[in-house]
């Protein structure tokens, strides 16, 4: 009956995670897994324990943490991802084509997919592999970083104690 109840939530979270449906793209899925623990509500989605994470159907995003919790707006009848916000241990992985990936470990993250972004804090690092131009990946350390993934701009601000940045151009 408990194996059951679990799957029946695990379909919930998946038809409540559908991504925002655009006529010119085919829908992205969020995928929710690796939790102990589910809290769900019509706005809000809560997964802690294990090891929560998220992934998108498209491959291009991985977001795993101690806790994770996605709010939701209703629009129309579709439920979109306003905010994912992860706390705790934090690993955040962004394929944005095939010559660049980026990386980033914090200890919490709000990725806001309607405007591209994510805000990191709490130490920091993002490596970001850029095949065209780089020929080994760069690295930034760093207090707080958002990242404008439509723009391919990295914003940070640290600490002079706290902030790193090495590249290696070709």
């Amino acid at each position: 009956m408990r194996r059951i109840a679990i799957i029946i939530l695990i379909c919930c979270a998946a038809v409540l995670m559908t991504g925002v449906v655009d006529a010119a793209k085919p829908a992205i899925r969020y995928d929710l897994t690796g939790w102990r623990t589910l809290d769900m509500t019509s706005s809000r989605i809560v997964a802690s324990g294990g090891a929560p994470v998220v992934t998108s159907s498209d491959g291009k995003l991985r977001l795993l943490a101690g806790k994770i919790v996605l709010t939701l707006t209703q629009e129309k009848n579709k439920k979109n991802i306003t905010t994912a916000e992860a706390i705790g241990a934090v690993r955040l992985s962004i394929k944005q084509d095939a010559n660049q990936t980026i990386q980033a470990t914090c200890a919490r993250a709000v990725i806001r997919p309607a405007q591209d972004r994510a805000e990191l804090s709490g130490n920091v690092i993002v490596k970001s592999w850029d095949k065209k131009r780089y020929s080994a990946p760069t690295t930034l350390t760093g207090d707080t970083v958002t990242l404008y993934l439509k723009d391919r701009r990295i914003v940070a601000s640290s600490s002079p104690s706290k902030s790193s940045f090495s590249a290696n151009p070709k």
